[in-house]
């Protein structure tokens, strides 16, 4: 019993010791939180603004929208013919493009949704090539092929809004620094 006793008394002492440090370390990352963050110091978590990026994906939409208003002009019994011959070349073309743009995006660091839009732009477009390329009668109609324009306009929208966004946060970051 009087072990116990004894056990209880230097248990607050104890604690008092642990205690110490650790509060020290606490008060010692608080004062470095704010001198960082009255030092204006910035932390970047996105990719910065790359002009290249947006060129890349105005030429990918320029080829995709001319792409398809060239499709949307053939007569629809001719496009099955259309698509195994010189469309067939271009979608194999806009593909490459698309390709090239991925690469680019993944290496750029801190881009990993710049990336994503990309990628899943190539995942569409490869599976609307296979949709065309199929002897599905549906695959080359005129409002199947205005559904499949739009969804890949919307991948290309994303694309150059993340880029914009980069852009706006370093104009930003600039001015604030001022």
């Amino acid at each position: 019993m009087d072990n116990q006793h004894n056990a209880l008394i230097y248990l607050p002492a104890f604690r008092k010791r642990l205690l110490r440090p650790t509060t020290r370390l606490l008060i010692w990352l608080v004062s470095l939180l704010l001198g960082l963050s009255l030092a204006g110091c910035s932390v970047m978590w996105v990719s910065n603004y790359d002009k290249e990026s947006v060129d890349r994906t105005t030429e990918i939409s320029k080829a995709v929208i001319k792409f398809y208003q060239d499709l949307l002009a053939t007569d629809v019994k001719s496009r099955p013919a259309a698509i195994a011959g010189p469309f067939g070349k271009r979608e194999g073309d806009v593909a490459s493009i698309m390709r090239l743009h991925v690469l680019r995006e993944e290496g750029r660091s801190k881009n990993a949704e710049g990336a994503l839009v990309a990628r899943n732009l190539v995942l569409s477009w490869e599976k609307f090539s296979t949709s065309h390329a199929s002897a599905d009668k549906t695959a080359l109609s005129d409002s199947t092929l205005i559904a499949e324009r739009g969804i890949l306009e919307r991948h290309l929208r994303s694309g150059f809004r993340a880029e914009e966004a980069k852009k706006m946060s370093a104009s930003a970051d600039s001015s604030s620094s001022k």
